[in-house]
């Protein structure tokens, strides 16, 4: 169907009982029309701010109609460069192909935007309001580092990023956070030797373990190197912290690390503690407890002292004698208290019981316990099977024509805070040639 021409006051082609012609400043502008739902488009028509009546040239396959602010023009555009899509407003509008917002869907669907440049790329940024939309950069979305989640309100939220060695997990009020593992003791103590190298140094070996600062940060380290421990330095890695070997005295073995320079070595001190360690070594900030030893009479390292994994055997002399007693004309009964290596650090204590005696028949009772039976004499008051017995063992000899020298062995619970008692019962009083011995010969350690 066909629409008559009328000219009057308005613009464009309509089909009714009144048309409209455009104004005279475009004589193209045609005054029939198709009805609409008829015919095939030939061309768009705009309407310029003079409102004049213009036609937007035949549209292009898969075009899109766009709008330049910029240059106040109606286009088509399929995305090629010589019609290129306009992404943006005004000035700030920025070109692109079809291809670079297409992806892989079927032509003319817009998914993406994928900028050509390395450049930090701007995004459309709407208000909560909705009410206005500009462009910008990441920045605008998210302001600072940190990790971004959903929270239980549905609103985007952030979790401010952590130190070294912490791990993102959920804090007590259900929300995401960073923090120091609570496993940070972990240490792979199978893997941890010291063993004997000379009376003033040790080889030390171990492998996987966490090691902790002042602050109480961490970091996962991992070692297969073996240190040489120089017991006469000090100040420096692979040293003393601090003075020189005393007799008879306990000493802790440290890994250390620098995690400056990502190295790692080793430390002795008097001190098992953190954070009264003393000065370490000039940019090992971090260490971790992981072995014991004990020195001797004369300062030094005993031939036979070895600790594997958590079991250290301090070596005969620097074995800690608890009671030694030879020649008693009257006494078969001996107490008095254990001194063991600070609880906080062992778990058991591993005794060593030697009688040497001229007599055939000599045996002895050992009795570790909360309590003493009695005063040490000629008499053997019985313990009360009430009291708390940490360990016992009884040294019987072999019988011969000589001097016989016979030997037990027990572990023994260490308590926590309370007092020890050592308890020796014999069979007969000490002759001449008559002796025992009852020592602390090792540890299992509490802290691997």
């Amino acid at each position: 169907m066909s629409c008559g021409n009328n000219y009057g006051w308005g613009g464009g082609c309509g089909c009714g009982t009144v048309q409209y012609a455009p104004p005279a400043c475009n004589p193209n502008f045609p005054t029939t029309c198709t009805a609409l739902g008829q015919g095939v488009i030939q061309r768009v028509v705009g309407e310029d701010s003079n409102y004049c009546k213009y036609t937007i040239p035949t549209p292009l396959s898969n075009s899109i109609l766009s709008y330049n602010a910029s240059t106040g023009l109606t286009n088509w555009a399929d995305g090629t460069s010589s019609y290129p899509i306009f992404l943006g407003n005004g000035s700030q509008a920025t070109s692109t192909t079809v291809g670079a917002i297409q992806g892989t869907t079927p032509t003319g669907q817009l998914v993406e935007f994928n900028p050509t440049t390395s450049t930090e790329t701007q995004f459309p940024i709407v208000s909560p309001s909705s009410s206005t939309t500009a462009w910008g950069t990441i920045e605008n979305i998210i302001p600072n580092q940190g990790v971004v989640y959903k929270n239980s309100s549905n609103i985007v939220a952030q979790a401010s990023l952590g130190t070294t060695g912490q791990v993102l997990t959920m804090n007590s009020s259900g929300v995401p956070a960073f923090a120091t593992p609570s496993n940070s003791a972990f240490i792979d103590a199978r893997s941890i030797n010291i063993s004997y190298a000379s009376v003033y140094s040790l080889n030390v070996n171990f492998g996987q373990l966490v090691v902790t600062n002042i602050s109480g940060e961490s970091i996962s380290v991992s070692n297969s190197s073996t240190y040489t421990l120089n017991l006469g330095t000090n100040s420096l890695p692979n040293g003393l912290d601090t003075g020189s070997l005393v007799a008879n005295t306990y000493y802790y073995v440290f890994a250390i690390y620098n995690s400056t320079g990502s190295a790692l070595a080793t430390l002795a001190s008097v001190s098992p503690t953190n954070p009264t360690l003393p000065t370490l070594p000039t940019n090992y900030t971090y260490f971790r407890l992981i072995g014991l030893f004990r020195t001797n009479s004369s300062s030094q390292i005993d031939a036979f002292y070895n600790q594997n994994g958590r079991e250290v055997n301090l070596g005969q002399t620097a074995n800690v004698v608890v009671s030694s007693q030879s020649t008693q004309a009257t006494n078969k009964y001996w107490s008095g208290t254990v001194t063991y290596a600070p609880y906080q650090y062992v778990n058991r204590a591993y005794y060593r019981f030697s009688l040497v005696g001229a007599s055939t028949t000599q045996t002895a009772n050992v009795i570790i316990s909360s309590t003493t039976a009695g005063s040490t004499g000629g008499t053997q008051p019985p313990l009360a099977t009430t009291n708390e017995v940490y360990g016992a063992l009884t040294a019987s000899p072999a019988y011969g024509t000589s001097t016989n020298s016979v030997y037990g062995s027990m572990n023994c619970v260490i308590p926590n805070a309370f007092n020890c008692y050592f308890n020796i019962y014999t069979t007969a009083v000490l002759g001449t040639g008559d002796s025992f011995a009852l020592q602390i010969s090792g540890y299992e350690l509490s802290f691997l």
